[in-house]
């Protein structure tokens, strides 16, 4: 509908296109090992996400970090099936310490809030 036969009060605004899940927040690759960690108050969940497609020069793996059970059954599966994951949420300015892990200097680690994963491996 034109904006000249939209109704009176209203006014036409464009829809926001939705990010391409690519970029710094949305890691795609392949899972090389998954761990578990019991700290006092969590159980931490660290998987190590080698870069299907990394720039030049850019890191070629990242760690994702949960604490939620849900997500850690899915990397679970995805890690069996050897199948690519493509990963969503906010990169960790300061790593979680971990109980008996050293993260590696320069670390990538993000706070998992979700994983894609393929229907079929």
């Amino acid at each position: 509908m034109p904006p000249s036969n939209l109704p009176s009060g209203f006014q036409r605004v464009e829809t926001p296109k939705a990010p391409a899940l690519r970029g710094p927040n949305f890691p795609i690759g392949k899972l090389t090992y998954i761990t578990c960690s019991v700290e006092p108050t969590y159980v931490a969940f660290l998987a190590q996400l080698s870069l299907k497609d990394p720039l030049p020069g850019e890191p070629t793996t990242v760690y994702l970090f949960t604490s939620e059970p849900r997500l850690q059954s899915l990397l679970q599966m995805s890690l069996a099936n050897g199948t690519a994951v493509t990963c969503w949420g906010p990169q960790l300015a300061e790593p979680p310490p971990l109980e008996g892990y050293r993260w590696p200097p320069g670390s990538i680690v993000y706070n998992l809030a979700g994983i894609t994963t393929p229907s079929q491996p």
